[in-house]
Formats: C-alpha cells, sequence, structure tokens
C-alpha cells in the first residue's frame, strides 16, 4: 500500500473517530437531560444502550 492510500484510510478513521466522539457527547448529554428531568426508565434504557453501542465501536476504530 502506498503512502498516499495510508493517509487517506488515516484520515477516514479519524474523521469516523471525531464523528463517533460527537456521537457520544451528544448522546451523554440526552441521557443527563433525561435521567434530570426523571424520564421513564425505560427511556434512559435505551439511551444507555445507544451509547454503549457508540463507545464499543469507537473502541473498536482505536484498536
Amino acid at each position: 500500500m502506498d503512502n498516499l492510500c495510508l493517509c487517506k484510510n488515516w484520515r477516514w478513521i479519524m474523521s469516523d473517530k471525531k464523528h463517533l466522539e460527537n456521537q457520544i457527547e451528544e448522546t451523554r448529554v440526552r441521557m443527563y437531560a433525561a435521567y434530570m428531568n426523571e424520564a421513564v426508565f425505560r427511556d434512559i434504557l435505551i439511551i444507555s444502550q445507544q451509547l454503549d453501542y457508540l463507545l464499543n465501536k469507537l473502541e473498536n476504530i482505536s484498536k
């Protein structure tokens, strides 16, 4: 693989990682807001599962 291809792949990974980090932060804010507004447990659980999925995805990209 040439250096140009490696550079493009690296940029794509970093862009995808940054996008995931933004999604994680937005989901954390949603979860905190739901908790503070005494949302239904089911709603908080769904948000928590979404957050867990995003964190796992980020961990796999970082490997």
